[in-house]
């Protein structure tokens, strides 16, 4: 369980869905699906992430958000 002011780790996996922050991106997986978002989409997922956290809901729900889009 992430706190609601503790950073963002560089890994997050809560099977099936997970994300790696790299260098230059972040990968969003969901089984054998990936996503890969860099730039501007990088920015909003953080931020999407970090008020998940301050409204308790689970990193796992904005990830899977991204693959129903």
């Amino acid at each position: 369980m992430i706190g609601k002011n503790d950073n963002l780790p560089k890994s997050y996996r809560n099977f099936p869905y997970q994300y790696t922050r790299l260098n230059h991106g972040i990968v969003l997986r969901k089984n054998n699906d990936e996503i890969f978002l860099l730039g501007d989409d990088e920015y909003l997922f953080i931020r999407e992430c970090n008020r998940a956290k301050q409204k308790g809901r689970r990193l796992s729900d904005v990830i899977e958000e991204y693959f129903i889009k």
